[in-house]
């Protein structure tokens, strides 16, 4: 699409800006989609098709989120979000399902889904495995695991011989550092585990077949990696790799290299009791090879939810919540942001986004897309409905510019989306602009003859700016970032 605009002052007509609406998004499909029953309903996994659409799947609660005991839901979507069919499914009375994180394609033609189960009389959790295949006929399920310790797997992955392998930690009183290992072969039904005492819980794991290895990094404690031999689950080594405070919360491999991405939180430099988003680009051998740290004091990136994905060595995603309060952490009667970030592996930002925000959105899950987009699935709480305690499924299929049909938030100019929160808008007193991972930019804000009123430097990730000295009207605002202009939109004062 060649537009060539010789001036930034004054609005696009509205025939071109409905052009460029239309036109943006002509290489993949997107969609919204939200999902919602009179139950608690959240979406924590999903899978896309090779002949295209995505499959679902959710836990939903027999009452509030409050509950802590749900049924598995599965959907399959089309490419278009359409929903061509779904699966209720419950599993045995005598456990409670809390929760059901995630989702595999298994022996290409079935579908395997894994979390953790707890005994109703003996509280005592333990793992739950179910099948399908991909026509949602319901095949089997079972519950494994040690029942006489009670151990909580906070992080599981299929490896390459289709075997499920997952770490945890004990939950019982006094038990929180014994740390488990665990593996289940689906085909011969076999299950092994071991154990060992860390000064940490065990939270994330990885699989490095080069080495013949998993890695496994401390929920709470990134700074040092068990390595445990895939043979028998062995403790290998433990690898020590920074001083500095890293709390990770999702890993994936890098397709085509022998390297791989930790995702999660980590201390600021100039505040230990501040953690924003952080990643790490690692090698087999546990070494950082890069280290960022991004984000506004409030974004948050959560433990063990999959907010991270690639499908290639040339990109990944990462993202998190903005406007987060930790208690509670999902019912807050407050707006929040789903942040989606899409960056270069050197950390360098492609573009990222900030999407809905006019209610209480939290993302669980980022899967990268085959046509270069993703999947993002969220919740979406709306404090005012009849159901308080409960949330919705909300679902975002975003192209590779981040846009999704219905977006609102697009650059006039470039008919991008937005990169930058600029909010409230329209507003009468403040506008507070959110940068994210921009750093050194400039806010320039013109009246509609191209006067120039206001030129503020941007010198953290979100600053408000007055402007209740100025008249009730339509604005324009640039945002540069040096001699390059980042985006401009149109802010209205009342």
């Amino acid at each position: 699409m060649n537009i060539l605009i010789k001036s930034y002052k004054f609005f696009l007509f509205p025939s071109i800006f409905l052009m460029l609406l239309v036109n943006i998004n002509i290489h993949a499909q997107t969609f919204e989609k939200v999902i919602g029953t009179s139950n608690d309903d959240v979406a924590l996994d999903a899978i896309e098709l090779e002949e295209g659409g995505f499959i679902v799947s959710c836990q939903t609660s027999s009452g509030d989120n409050f509950t802590y005991d749900f049924m598995i839901k599965l959907y399959k979507l089309q490419a278009d979000g359409d929903i061509l069919d779904s699966l209720y499914h419950y599993i045995d009375t005598k456990y409670k399902l809390r929760y059901i994180n995630y989702l595999y394609q298994y022996d290409s033609n079935k579908l395997l889904l894994a979390g953790n189960c707890q005994n109703r009389i003996s509280l005592d959790y333990q793992i739950y495995v179910a099948f399908t295949d991909l026509d949602f006929e319901f095949i089997s399920d079972t519950i494994i695991g040690d029942s006489t310790q009670s151990y909580f797997i906070q992080d599981f992955l299929l490896n390459e011989y289709e075997c499920l392998v997952g770490t945890g930690f004990n939950v019982e009183p006094g038990g929180l550092t014994d740390g488990i290992y665990m593996d289940y072969n689906p085909a011969t039904k076999q299950y092994r585990q071991t154990i060992h005492t860390l000064p940490y819980k065990m939270g994330i794991i990885v699989e490095l077949p080069q080495i013949n290895a998993y890695h496994v990094q401390g929920l709470l404690e990134g700074n040092e990696i068990v390595q445990i031999c895939r043979d028998d689950l062995s403790l290998d080594t433990i690898i020590y790799c920074s001083i500095n405070s890293f709390s990770p919360g999702h890993s994936t491999n890098i397709p085509g290299t022998d390297k791989y991405l930790m995702g999660g939180r980590k201390s600021d430099p100039n505040n230990q009791y501040i953690d924003k988003i952080s990643y790490r680009l690692m090698d087999i051998h546990g070494e950082i090879l890069e280290e960022h740290l991004y984000g506004a004091l409030d974004t948050n990136h959560f433990f063990a939810l999959s907010e991270m994905d690639c499908r290639d060595s040339n990109y990944f995603y990462l993202g998190g919540t903005k406007n987060f309060e930790w208690f509670p952490p999902f019912l807050t009667p407050e707006p929040r942001w789903i942040f989606i970030n899409k960056l270069h592996m050197d950390g360098s930002i492609i573009w990222q986004h900030y999407y809905k925000g006019e209610l209480n959105y939290m993302p669980y899950k980022i899967l990268a897309s085959s046509d270069g987009g993703a999947l993002i699935l969220s919740h979406k709480y709306d404090w005012n409905s009849p159901y308080p305690n409960q949330r919705d499924i909300h679902i975002l299929k975003v192209d590779s510019n981040g846009y999704y049909s219905g977006m609102v938030n697009v650059d006039e100019i470039s008919g991008k989306p937005l990169q930058l929160l600029v909010y409230p808008n329209p507003t009468s007193t403040t506008v507070n602009i959110v940068c994210g991972f921009y750093t050194g930019l400039d806010f320039l804000l013109y009246d509609l003859s191209g006067k120039l009123l206001l030129n503020k430097k941007l010198n953290a990730s979100q600053q408000s700016i007055s402007i209740d000295h100025l008249p009730a009207g339509m604005y324009v605002y640039r945002i540069m970032q040096g001699e390059k202009l980042l985006e401009s939109s149109r802010l209205v004062v009342q």
